[in-house]
């Protein structure tokens, strides 16, 4: 079985219309109706690569996926787990990878039914989310604009390629607008205009606490089309979190504990930065008197053999790093029977 490199996730079913090339929406029944000019019936998976960087979400477009003359479905048959994929309309799938801070790898598998339910063809799609701008292969890749404290009172302007990484495109050669497709993707609270490539949103009447719009980019000979987000808050900017390990002190006692481990919940009160997943966990140094391994529930401890009517005071420390930076806190555990 071939391999095909796109970013997508789901247990959805999902239908595409084309007409021609590359025409496509979803409708009705979700299925790809032909060509009536059509004489040779065909079916062809694309060996397509696309990268995700960190955005909090990207746009993925299905046209890239499959062409084809035939009145077909396409089936989710083996979903992922690493991201969240929602429906757009027009072809065009809205992926939130669970963790968006390190090169992250998923995959699933996709079956492509005929009108008669016969399978037609049956591939592995490879999802890969890749932060590091270094290793992104040259195209286009908007970057999430944040604009905060805007109250509504007054249009503002935002120039959202300022950030972009945008490669193998002049820019004179590509254009900005405003993507409206019903509710999921244009402002629900406001309106929006593009003058020389910046999007000037005004607030609407129901604009209270933020809104939220996307964006596209496209290149004059329609060949090079990607989408980004525009996030608007009526809040300020939360300054950048530092995640911080606190020290902790256990007393336990081996003859009331119910197995002969003990889960020693040593993350509870420290100060972690965004999903605890986007982490990498370790003891930093074993305790003296037992055993510790490190789990997303904290460390589970093994304490030796102690004899009754005595005690003794272990200790360990635990390693937390992200984005090659490590901090470590150390554990005291009294053990008495």
């Amino acid at each position: 079985m071939k391999t095909t490199k796109i970013f997508l996730k789901s247990e959805i079913l999902f239908g595409i219309l084309l007409i021609g090339a590359v025409a496509l929406c979803f409708t009705g029944c979700d299925t790809l109706k032909e060509d009536p000019d059509v004489l040779a019936p065909d079916t062809e998976l694309n060996d397509n690569e696309v990268y995700v960087s960190s955005n909090h979400a990207s746009v993925i477009d299905l046209n890239t996926l499959i062409r084809t003359n035939l009145p077909v479905t396409l089936s989710v048959t083996q979903p992922t787990s690493k991201g969240k994929l929602s429906s757009l309309g027009l072809g065009l799938l809205r992926y939130a990878p669970t963790n968006r801070n390190t090169s992250t790898r998923d995959a699933f598998e996709f079956t492509v039914y005929s009108e008669s339910h016969q399978i037609l063809a049956k591939d592995t799609v490879v999802i890969v989310v890749e932060p590091d701008s270094t290793k992104l292969p040259c195209g286009l890749y908007p970057t999430d604009d944040y604009f905060y404290n805007f109250q509504g009172d007054r249009p503002v302007t935002i120039d959202v390629l300022a950030n972009d990484n945008l490669c193998g495109i002049d820019t004179l050669d590509y254009q900005v607008s405003v993507f409206w497709q019903g509710t999921h993707t244009g402002p629900r609270h406001g309106d929006a205009n593009v003058v020389n490539n910046r999007i000037i949103y005004t607030a609407g009447a129901s604009y209270t606490k933020g809104d939220t719009l996307l964006y596209k980019i496209q290149s004059r000979d329609l060949k090079k089309i990607a989408f980004g987000y525009v996030y608007i808050s009526s809040s300020t900017k939360t300054p950048p979190c530092t995640f911080k390990l606190l020290g902790d002190t256990f007393e336990i006692n081996p003859d009331t504990l119910k197995a002969d481990t003990v889960v020693l919940r040593v993350l509870d009160n420290d100060i972690i930065c965004d999903s605890l997943y986007a982490y990498e966990i370790s003891i930093a140094k074993a305790p003296l008197y037992g055993q510790a391994r490190m789990g997303w529930e904290g460390v589970t401890y093994t304490p030796d053999n102690l004899p009754a009517g005595t005690s003794r005071t272990d200790s360990l420390r635990y390693q937390l790093c992200r984005d090659a930076v490590c901090r470590q806190a150390k554990v005291i555990v009294k053990v008495s029977r």
